[in-house]
């Protein structure tokens, strides 16, 4: 009876250590794969950063020529306004030299 029942133990033993032995393989694996996963993820985490820079930094660029073109346009708007004045001037200076020039005929 005594060896039978160790017998039994020992096989029980032998099942349980191979069972335990299967739990460790499949735990490595889960453990392989998770560290798998947090690379990956750490992969997306940076090409998101690197995104959000990227468009941080065109939205800046684009502020900056939205600045230069409010400019340009104001600068735009003052050499009209140039120009319709020097334009006016000049249809003055015609009228006064075609009164002079009538004057003298």
């Amino acid at each position: 009876e005594e060896q039978e029942a160790r017998s039994s133990t020992n096989m029980a033993l032998v099942e349980a250590t191979h069972r335990v032995n299967e739990l460790q393989g499949a735990a490595a694996q889960f453990e392989d794969k998770a560290i798998e996963m947090q690379r990956h993820n750490a992969l997306i985490q940076e090409n998101l950063r690197e995104e959000q820079e990227a468009r941080s930094s065109t939205n800046m660029a684009l502020v900056e020529a939205t600045h230069r073109v409010n400019e340009l346009q104001g600068a735009a708007a003052q050499f009209e306004d140039k120009a319709i004045e020097m334009q006016r001037h000049n249809a003055l200076i015609q009228e006064n030299l075609r009164e002079e020039q009538e004057a003298r005929s």
